[in-house]
């Protein structure tokens, strides 16, 4: 297996807009030559809120689609939870690019700050 793109934002983000904040996103070039590939795609976020009677939503996207998400509400105010995604793609010869991942998170309440951090996105061609 080989590592094909990969990155990480350690740092803590917070937000009480219901609209979808990206926290991170990468973005390589993959080449397919001959026969399709299969990338194994890694996705691991720690969530937060500040309130334990609204929800936390997280998600991933993979080339703009929604292919993950998390809704949750905090047991404990302000205590991490570990959201992971895993996922397999197949790419095609045709299918040779710039692809992207994104992890995006938001409130359902703007009552509720949600709070993001050390996120890691890994992606290998199997």
């Amino acid at each position: 297996m080989t590592v094909v793109i990969y990155g990480t934002s350690v740092s803590e983000s917070t937000t009480n807009s219901t609209v979808w904040q990206t926290k991170r996103e990468i973005s390589g070039d993959i080449e397919i030559i001959g026969s399709p590939a299969d990338f194994k795609i890694f996705v691991q976020a720690e969530l937060s809120g500040t309130l334990t009677t609204e929800g936390v939503q997280c998600r991933v996207l993979i080339d703009g689609a929604e292919r993950g998400i998390t809704t949750f509400i905090p047991f404990i105010a302000n205590e991490y939870t570990v959201f992971t995604f895993f996922g397999m793609i197949t790419y095609s010869s045709g299918d040779s690019g710039t692809h992207s991942i994104a992890v995006q998170y938001r409130s359902m309440d703007a009552s509720q700050a949600a709070k993001i951090q050390r996120v890691r996105i890994l992606v290998e061609k199997h």
